[in-house]
């Protein structure tokens, strides 16, 4: 399977950082899914919940904060209030 490299950020640390499967995040104007070769994209994040897939297949669930989600390149990256 196709993986893309994703930051998870916060003002104080790096939450995660490594090579997952998928992203799938609570935006503003809804959930967003974030796969292997996505379209250069930018959204706003509401406080919910952030879900990925590890390479090795183990998914992983985080609450979240308010923030940003941007992608470019296969490298996915969010930016958290807290």
């Amino acid at each position: 399977m196709s993986s893309f490299y994703l930051k998870i950020q916060t003002p104080e640390k790096e939450v995660f950082s490594g090579k997952v499967n998928y992203l799938v995040a609570d935006a503003k104007d809804g959930k967003v899914e974030i796969l292997p070769n996505h379209a250069s994209f930018a959204t706003i994040l509401k406080s919910g919940k952030i879900r990925y897939q590890l390479e090795a297949g183990e998914e992983v669930t985080k609450d979240s904060a308010e923030g940003f989600l941007t992608v470019n390149k296969n490298l996915a990256t969010v930016l958290l209030k807290k």
